[in-house]
């Protein structure tokens, strides 16, 4: 178990036309809007150290998915040692993901068997049909099988897979990638810090260039 771990949920949601009213419905449903994917149209809100139980995530993510008119990811950690991912559209859950299993076993969780080899299958359908990026089954498997410390991580790794995760654009505010591109998540090799001793990975939200002055400038440049 981790010592101080993460609880709580997250979502990216594409809200139909301007919906200016958004904010106030994820904040009913106890989230505050974070920012903006790098994709035009999405939306990320967290809900900080608040949580749900796991269970309650699937009515959450449809219920945004009708109020908001479009799709949602949703993901949902439990002290950093498992996760659980929703994607929803207007008729309802599409894929059920449960990231860290042998933990979540541990932690007494339970779920219907063959949400894995469905999701494998449904969670591409969904991306297909709305995400900024396609996610492909073999790269489903190959991040749950992935290594990691902390279970939003995991979680994280499929936002950021389907270009679903925050943008920053290098000024104080979170703000919208700069013309709706979608540019490679960053390397190791791509800013530039393969020679740097002790230098593990990019942060998750880094992109091969930040945006400053209305302009992209490379990492390596900086």
């Amino acid at each position: 178990m981790s010592e101080v771990g993460r609880f709580g949920y997250w979502v990216a949601v594409r809200p139909e036309g301007t919906a200016e009213h958004a904010p106030r419905v994820l904040g009913e449903a106890g989230l505050k809007v974070e920012g903006r994917t790098e994709a035009a149209g999405w939306l990320r809100a967290a809900s900080g150290r608040e949580s749900i139980d796991w269970s309650e995530l699937d009515r959450l993510a449809g219920e945004l998915a009708v109020r908001l008119a479009g799709p949602v990811l949703a993901g949902w950690v439990s002290d950093s040692d498992y996760g659980y991912l929703v994607a929803a559209e207007l008729t309802g859950v599409r894929a059920r993901l449960v990231i860290g299993q042998r933990a979540a076993r541990a932690g007494g969780a339970t779920w219907p068997r063959g949400w894995h080899s469905q999701a494998l299958i449904t969670l591409p359908e969904w991306s297909r049909a709305y995400a900024p990026r396609t996610i492909e089954a073999e790269d489903v498997a190959r991040l749950l099988r992935a290594r990691r410390t902390l279970a939003e991580e995991g979680v994280e790794a499929i936002f950021v897979e389907m270009g679903l995760d925050l943008w920053y654009s290098g000024e104080e505010e979170w703000a919208p990638f700069p013309g709706g591109q979608v540019l490679p998540p960053a390397s190791t090799a791509s800013i530039g810090a393969a020679g740097l001793g002790g230098y593990e990975r990019p942060l998750h939200w880094m992109r091969e260039s930040i945006a400053s002055a209305g302009r992209q400038i490379p990492w390596r440049d900086l």
